[in-house]
């Protein structure tokens, strides 16, 4: 899994000076990614959890993309997501791009 993000912070920096920046956020952390079939919709889904994933309305939720298709997202809370997987050719989830408002994920790296 690769995580994306979209960053709105930028450092203006002087030649020969001390360039800083500070995130106007929480970082999106990513503690666990986990497929699973739902049984009662018969269709299979994705859950990853972290934290400060989604935090109100106004923010757009996280996306999943696999093999470059958009998924839909079912449910964004701060601490998961849950995203129906469709349009896949093959049995294997691969290729799998998350996207988050802003921050890069920590723990991303782990779930891959």
């Amino acid at each position: 899994m690769i995580t994306f993000l979209k960053t709105s912070e930028e450092a203006t920096c002087v030649p020969n000076d001390t360039c800083s920046w500070t995130y106007t956020n929480n970082i999106p952390t990513v503690t666990n990614l986990s497929a699973y079939y739902n049984t009662s919709h018969n269709f299979w889904a994705v859950r990853v959890d972290g934290t400060n994933m989604y935090t109100n309305n106004a923010d757009p939720v996280p996306l999943l993309e696999v093999d470059g298709v958009v998924q839909e997202t079912l449910q964004s809370y701060s601490s998961f997501a849950i995203f129906k997987i469709t349009n896949i050719t093959e049995n294997v989830l691969k290729n799998m791009n998350l996207y988050f408002k802003v921050g890069f994920p920590e723990g991303h790296k782990t779930v891959i």
